[in-house]
């Protein structure tokens, strides 16, 4: 018996390097994101998003582009970090004793738990949860951290 072994691959596209979707970006990603969360929470055309969870993990994902992207990008989280440090330090300051950012991390995690939202509350709690996170960091951290790491993966490798 004899055996031939053949590979089937489609030709790399002239100019991307042999990458699945061309020369990408990871702003490129955060751009889609952010358009998709836009028109997807106002109920734009097949983009309807229609669950606050949706939203949430969409807008997640969008911070974790916006740390992959960098440049101007990293305002978007710094917005959740920035505001769990400002509720810490006025927390503390009111008189109810040491509330650290981690702290504040527990407690917007349980308020996001109990509290009914609409998509468009889903987007903006993801968006600050993630800065949030990992301005807390240990165990915090992980979620953001990992995702901004596979996302990189996913853009360095296909696009």
């Amino acid at each position: 018996m004899v055996y031939e072994l053949h590979t089937l691959a489609a030709p790399a596209a002239l100019g991307t390097g042999g990458k699945l979707l061309g020369s990408l970006g990871a702003g490129s990603v955060a751009i889609a994101l952010l358009v998709y969360l836009i028109f997807g929470v106002k109920g734009k055309g097949d983009a309807k998003i229609k669950s606050w969870r949706k939203a949430f993990g969409i807008a997640f994902l969008f911070a974790s582009a916006c740390v992959s992207a960098g440049q101007m990008w990293t305002i978007v989280p710094d917005v959740g970090g920035t505001t769990g440090g400002a509720l810490a330090d006025g927390l503390t300051g009111a008189g109810l004793g040491d509330v650290k950012i981690a702290g504040i991390a527990l407690i917007c995690t349980v308020l996001i738990m109990v509290i009914p939202m609409k998509p468009a509350g889903g987007a903006w709690a993801g968006v600050l949860m993630s800065g949030l996170f990992t301005a807390a960091g240990a165990i915090w951290a992980l979620p953001p951290t990992l995702l901004t790491n596979i996302l990189s993966s996913l853009i360095n490798r296909l696009g």
